[in-house]
């Protein structure tokens, strides 16, 4: 079996979890810090009520599960990041919002002047700047607000733990 798993990598740990169709994107609660009801810092395991991913990515240390709109990363086994995505790409989906538990809803439409007007200035003015990122601190969850070169259009929301 040892040679199976080198040669194959670990077992995807999702493979028993049920097919559940993704009718929304989950909340995302600043505060508490959650997504869902998936609260950041919790095993693996508690990402079964999404049902199974689209894509699963297996590392010694990191799980990456990809859903319609979203993807999570585990390490350690730990609920650690979650990245919204706004922008197709080829090999993952967009969302159309993202609510948060304080009553923003996050469109692709949304702005950087909405965001600011919303949350205040950015944290990290260099960010913006160099990246086009508006990253905010809620106590100890990282928010950030990912546009594109032009500063206009809105790519992707991340969320993690400081």
């Amino acid at each position: 079996m040892l040679f199976l798993k080198k040669l194959f990598g670990p077992a995807d740990p999702t493979r028993s979890w049920p097919k559940v169709p993704m009718t929304t994107t989950p909340v995302l609660d600043l505060s508490r810090p959650a997504f869902g009801s998936l609260i950041f810092g919790d095993r693996l395991e508690s990402a079964e009520f999404l049902g199974r991913p689209n894509k699963a990515v297996i590392h010694p240390r990191t799980v990456d599960l990809t859903y319609p709109g979203f993807k999570l990363e585990f390490e350690d086994g730990e609920f650690v990041f979650v990245n919204i995505y706004f922008k197709p790409y080829p090999d993952r989906t967009s969302t159309t919002e993202l609510r948060l538990t304080n009553g923003t809803v996050i469109t692709p439409a949304s702005t950087s002047d909405e965001m600011i007007a919303r949350f205040g200035d950015s944290y990290d003015d260099e960010q913006w700047v160099r990246y086009g990122v508006l990253q905010y601190y809620f106590g100890k969850m990282v928010f950030e607000a990912v546009f594109d070169d032009d500063r206009t259009t809105l790519e992707q929301v991340n969320a993690y733990l400081n």
